[in-house]
């Protein structure tokens, strides 16, 4: 049966013999798997807790190359003895009715030398074995490598710290030029791991569906304005039907008070409260009464209808519980979206996370596309919720005592006084001009450099004076009490990738000189 089954063959011939085996069905990761393996490309696999009990490994073991020559064609080199073990139980099950079964051969599940001395005597298509004893026997010239065609690498969570990837590169200086890779691991960080091994390897990820929702990630100043960056995203995006996740109950608390000061109708939503009222709050939801929840846990979300949107106030603790959260509570439709909210003083959990769970960044929304989103919300409410009387009676009063040409003005004087913070507030004092040695080719923008020097300074933007972007370079208004401030922290920061140079900037006269 298996001399039959070829890669010239394909997928389905490929199924149907291993249903002939008597096994029934693939898992979702090894139908994404199996079939770039079979193709013959390197593949990293992130198998999370399903690693041990997935048979991916084992399947394509059984593809026969036609013309192939005797020997080892498939190395599997496992983290463990016991893993070693398992790999042979797997083949064992699924080949034990075949007509003529894998010759296989395991190395390392004991001390007993002779024992494995006498087995690679013997012709064998597969080889089991972990590093240490597969390197012990290749350098006393036990076992050759000539053949191999493929290799399965099981790497444990913990390789650097034991030299798993040392011994790896060692026996891949004794393979053949071309061999093809598989490389399984629980996780897989924004880095490959022994990426240098892999030749334009695929990655397959269990966390695939999960990942199809989007998640963002946005920088706060500081802790304290994250309330206010949350009520600006909200607004400049126009988000509707909310779920914002804190860790604690009065953190909860103060974030449902600042989004209902900044006009966004919220609810606070307790676990050990949440019980009552859902049926009520659904409703609302839903009629777009409220329009923020804020919860002090996932369970306080629990019985309420999926939500189109989730933010996390701050980093979640691990990218398991990140996934499940966002499963559980989001809707699992394109139009759904996570973000993720967090400050400097979360750079080393949000390193962690970000090795485990990439999410992507994003600069926080500007000052103009939070007004058109206020702007739309105050015009919502107008069609909607107010009362045409009351607002007919007050637009006689503007009509018989604010002139014709300066209403357009009227409302943006009232627009500006009701959102104060977007104000433009004039730098008061005397002003310094900064240097600044990036520009346009490095796709920086005033909003950059703005957020760059207000972030640093930890000011509000509106302390940032003039900023004039050119091709290569660009110059900074700052108050004088900040400039020299500005450049003790900022001059060979890095900003992208490169280090930038931030100091006074010379005055035509000098440059003359």
């Amino acid at each position: 049966m298996f001399q039959g089954f070829t890669a010239s063959r394909g997928r389905e011939d490929f199924l149907s013999l291993v249903r002939s085996l008597g096994y029934t069905a693939l898992t979702k990761i090894e139908q994404r798997a199996v079939p770039f393996i079979l193709r013959g490309k390197d593949l990293v696999v992130e198998a999370g807790d399903a690693l041990e009990s997935t048979n991916l490994l084992v399947l394509p073991l059984f593809q026969r190359s036609v013309g192939a020559s005797r020997g080892i064609g498939t190395l599997v080199i496992a983290s463990s003895p016991e893993s070693v073990k398992r790999f042979g139980r797997q083949i064992k099950a699924i080949a034990g009715g075949s007509r003529r079964p894998p010759e296989v051969t395991l190395i390392g599940i004991d001390d007993n030398i002779r024992r494995e001395l006498q087995l690679l005597a013997k012709p064998a298509e597969i080889v089991i074995g972990t590093p240490e004893r597969l390197i012990d026997h290749i350098r006393r010239e036990n076992l050759s490598l000539r053949s191999v065609r493929r290799t399965l690498i099981e790497l444990p969570d913990d390789y650097e710290e034991i030299g798993f990837d040392k011994d790896i590169q060692f026996i891949y200086s004794k393979l053949p030029a071309r061999v093809q890779t598989v490389l399984a691991c629980s996780l897989v960080g924004p880095t490959l791991p022994l990426a240098p091994l892999l030749r334009h390897p695929q990655v397959v990820r269990t966390a695939d569906e999960a990942a199809k929702i989007p998640s963002t990630l946005y920088q706060a100043e500081s802790p304290a304005s994250k309330g206010a960056l949350l009520s600006d995203i909200i607004f400049a995006q126009a988000i509707n039907g909310v779920l914002v996740l804190c860790r604690t109950s009065s953190l909860a608390k103060e974030v449902s008070g600042i989004l209902e000061e900044e006009g966004i109708p919220a609810r606070c939503l307790l676990a050990s409260s949440a019980s009552s009222g859902k049926e009520g709050l659904a409703r609302e939801l839903a009629a777009g009464i409220v329009r923020a929840v804020v919860a002090d846990s996932p369970k306080a979300g629990e019985g309420l209808p999926p939500f189109r949107n989730l933010v996390f106030f701050q980093v979640p603790e691990s990218a398991e519980s990140f996934l499940k959260t966002a499963s559980s509570l989001v809707e699992a439709e394109s139009r759904a979206r996570i973000v993720i909210l967090h400050s400097n003083e979360e750079a080393n959990a949000l390193k962690r996370f970000q090795e485990v769970q990439h999410v992507d960044t994003s600069n926080a929304p500007s000052q103009d596309e939070v007004l058109r989103g206020r702007i739309a919300d105050i015009v919502k409410r107008i069609r909607e919720s107010e009362d045409p009387s009351q607002l007919n009676r007050l637009r006689a009063l503007i009509r018989r005592n604010v002139p014709f040409f300066l209403r357009g003005y009227f409302a943006a004087f009232l627009l500006k006084e009701s959102v104060g913070k977007f104000a433009t507030a004039v730098p008061q004092g005397e002003m310094k001009t900064l240097f600044v040695s990036i520009g346009k080719n490095r796709k920086a923008f005033p909003r950059d450099l703005s957020r760059l020097f207000s972030a640093a300074l930890q000011v509000n933007p509106s302390s940032i004076g003039n900023i004039k972007v050119l091709d290569n370079y660009s110059f900074v208004d700052l108050p004088g009490s900040l400039a020299d401030k500005a450049i003790e922290l900022l001059d060979g920061s890095d900003f992208r990738g490169r280090k930038i140079t931030v100091n006074h900037a010379r005055k035509r006269e000098d440059k003359d000189d």
